[in-house]
């Protein structure tokens, strides 16, 4: 039989979850500012540096902002919880876990440029072989 004590702890565990989830995300971003320190690097000089990293903990802080608020909305009017919701809570709470990870991915590793850039030259012809896997700019070939 499930009580109000335990949906309340379902619901503090959520918030919990998130928290963590929030606080892993600038974790990254702190030991990049510790090391520009060491390295002499202003402030300035570290925010072009890690432009990247920033903007991404910026806009997953407010996805994951905005994933707590739509939660506790929806929890706000909860009474009681059966085992699917438990299980469609913990899956909630893992789509939120993992967040940090494609966020670290996205500002290391390099991205390719958009399709539209990789089939086009500059001067709008069409690239040779561009509709393969292996589209390669002649001109940065030659270089």
């Amino acid at each position: 039989m499930q009580t109000t004590r335990g949906l309340d702890r379902l619901v503090f565990f959520t918030d919990a979850v998130t928290a963590i989830a929030i606080t892993l995300l600038v974790l990254p971003l702190v030991d990049s500012v510790t090391q520009a320190a060491r390295d002499g690097l202003s402030a300035e000089q570290f925010i072009g540096n890690n432009f990247a990293a920033i903007s991404g903990f910026a806009l997953s802080f407010v996805v994951i902002a905005r994933l707590w608020l739509a939660h506790h909305s929806t929890f706000e009017h909860v009474r009681s919880y059966s085992s699917p919701l438990l299980l469609l809570n913990l899956f909630w709470a893992f789509t939120v876990v993992v967040l940090p990870l494609p966020t670290e991915m996205v500002s290391q590793f390099r991205t390719s440029p958009p399709l539209g850039r990789r089939l086009h030259r500059d001067d709008g012809r069409e690239q040779p072989h561009a509709h393969g896997h292996d589209a390669v700019d002649p001109e940065a070939s030659a270089a």
